[in-house]
C-alpha cells in the first residue's frame, strides 16, 4: 500500500544520467494499468497459457507489503519491518580504513573557504553528518555561488553519486513547490540548482520547510495527500548575486562563494582522481 492505494513496486538498475554510475531505483505502478499492459502476456502451463500477471500474483514466492517506508537508519533492516518495505537500501559504497581523498574537491573547498580552517571544517562536517546520522537532517542549506565554470557543481555531483538513488536534483522551483512532488519523497540528499527562490516569499517558505521541517506532505497523481518525514538535506548551486532572501538572522543557508581564476583550475582534469593519503593515484 503506498498513498492509501495499493500498487505494484518494481526493483530494476539504471544508469544515473548526471554519474553515470549504476543505481537501484523503485517505480511504483497502479495496480489496475499494470494490469491491463501485462494482460496479453501469458505463458504455457502444460497446453493451456495462463497469464503472467495472475501466476506471478498468485504465486506463494510472490512478496506483499502492508506499506512502503523510507527509513535511512545506518543499521535500518533492508526489507520486512512489521510488514513494511524500506526503500533505503544503504549506500552502494561502505566506510574504509584506508585513507583516500579527492585533490580537486579538497581544493574546490579550500577556494570556497579562502583558507578559512574554521569554514573548510564546517563543510566537512556537513558532508560527514548526513552519512554518519543519515535518519537526521542538517537544518541547514549549503549555498555554493559562483560563475560557470568554477566547479560548483562538481560538489553536488560528487555527493549525488555517493547517495545514488537517494539523490535528486531540481532545475525548477515547480519541481519543489508544485501540486505533485513524489519525486522527493525517498531523498536523502537534494542538489538545487539556481537561484529558484529568491524573490518569492511563498516558493521561500516551501523551500525553508524543506531544509528544516521534520514532516513532508506528498501528492500523487490519484491519491489523497499524506504525511511523509523528510530526510532531505539540501545543497544549492547558484551563477547568480541574489541566492536566497536571507536576513542577518537567517540560519537556514551557509553560503560561499567560488572564485572562478582559482577554482577552474581544479576542473583541469574531467574525471576526480582517488589519490591514498600520500598523493598517489590510486
Amino acid at each position: 500500500m503506498r498513498g492509501g492505494k495499493c500498487e505494484i513496486m518494481e526493483r530494476k538498475t539504471e544508469i544515473d544520467l548526471v554519474t553515470k554510475l549504476e543505481k537501484e531505483v523503485f517505480k511504483f505502478h497502479n495496480l489496475r494499468e499494470f494490469l491491463a499492459f501485462k494482460s496479453h502476456e501469458t505463458i504455457l502451463i502444460g497446453k493451456i497459457p495462463k497469464p503472467i500477471f495472475t501466476l506471478w500474483k498468485d504465486h506463494k514466492d510472490c512478496k506483499t507489503f502492508s506499506s512502503v517506508t523510507f527509513k535511512p537508519y545506518l543499521d535500518a533492516p533492508q526489507a520486512l519491518v512489521m510488514g513494511e518495505f524500506n526503500l533505503y537500501q544503504g549506500l552502494s559504497i561502505v566506510p574504509t580504513d584506508h585513507g583516500r581523498t579527492y585533490p580537486h574537491l579538497k581544493h574546490l573547498i579550500k577556494v570556497m573557504c579562502e583558507g578559512v580552517c574554521e569554514h573548510e571544517k564546517w563543510i566537512y562536517d556537513w558532508i560527514a553528518y548526513g552519512f554518519q546520522y543519515p535518519e537526521l537532517k542538517a537544518g541547514v542549506a549549503l549555498v555554493v555561488r559562483g560563475s560557470e565554470g568554477t566547479g560548483k557543481s562538481s560538489i553536488a555531483g560528487f555527493l549525488s553519486s555517493i547517495w545514488g538513488s537517494y539523490a535528486g536534483t531540481i532545475t525548477q522551483s515547480s519541481q519543489v513547490v508544485g501540486k505533485f512532488n513524489s519525486h522527493l519523497e525517498f531523498i536523502k540528499f537534494l542538489s538545487v540548482g539556481e537561484a529558484l527562490f529568491a524573490g518569492n516569499k511563498e516558493q521561500n517558505g516551501q523551500l525553508k520547510a524543506l531544509i528544516t521541517d521534520y514532516e513532508l506532505s506528498v501528492e500523487l497523481k490519484g491519491h489523497d495527500v499524506f504525511a511523509s518525514r523528510n530526510y532531505i538535506n539540501v545543497m544549492m548551486t547558484t551563477n547568480e548575486a541574489w541566492v536566497v532572501p536571507a536576513s542577518a538572522t537567517s540560519r537556514r543557508y551557509a553560503v560561499f562563494d567560488l572564485n572562478k581564476i582559482k577554482g577552474v583550475d581544479a576542473l583541469i582534469c574531467k574525471d576526480f582522481e582517488i589519490t591514498d593519503d600520500d598523493g598517489d593515484k590510486i
